[in-house]
């Protein structure tokens, strides 16, 4: 009887405090991503990962590796360019507002900031600077996997007063454990 209680009694402690840890999520993601007032880019592909710990239950902090490769850009008043795309790389960190595992349809806010690095091989222009994001999205959860759809604009200050600037639309999942 002693035995069955202790081994009981780790149960309940062993649920109540794994109820207490933060969830864990990673995943991946694709969609993508439209230059905004850049006549030297066009529409492009973005794919990436990311990571998710919720701190509370309707707040969490993502950490996100992406990688972006813009399209080769329309002619401009009737003169090609006769360049690439940028590539663009792009490792930070998302606060989430709202979302979360579990069962349902859960709506969330996203804003961040990262490290930026915009390179294009034919031109050499390389560019490393910090940059803000801000959207919003949709959590479909479906058990530990959510399916996990947002829109986000993205800006990139330049050291001489402009601005790389785009929207990017990305579809993706994560797992919750």
């Amino acid at each position: 009887m002693r035995k069955t209680a202790l081994v009981m009694a780790l149960l309940l402690t062993a649920s109540a405090v794994s109820a207490q840890l933060p969830k864990i999520g990673v995943g991946a993601f694709g969609g993508i991503s439209l230059p905004v007032a850049q006549k030297d880019q066009a529409q492009g592909t973005e794919y990436g990962i990311r990571a998710r710990v919720a701190v509370l239950s309707f707040l969490s902090a993502e950490a996100q590796l992406a990688f972006t490769k813009w399209g080769k850009p329309d002619p401009i008043d009737g003169f090609p360019l006769g360049i690439e795309g940028s590539k663009v790389t792009a490792f930070g960190f998302n606060g989430v507002l709202g979302g979360g595992a579990g069962a349902g349809m859960k709506p969330f806010f996203v804003a961040g900031a990262g490290k930026y690095k915009i390179k294009n091989d034919q031109t050499k222009e390389e560019i490393s600077r910090l940059g803000y994001s801000g959207g919003l999205g949709l959590g479909i959860g479906l058990g530990p996997l959510t399916l996990d759809a947002r829109g986000e604009a993205v800006v990139v200050p330049l050291a001489d007063g402009g601005s790389k600037k785009a929207v990017k639309v990305t579809v993706g999942f994560f797992y919750s454990f």
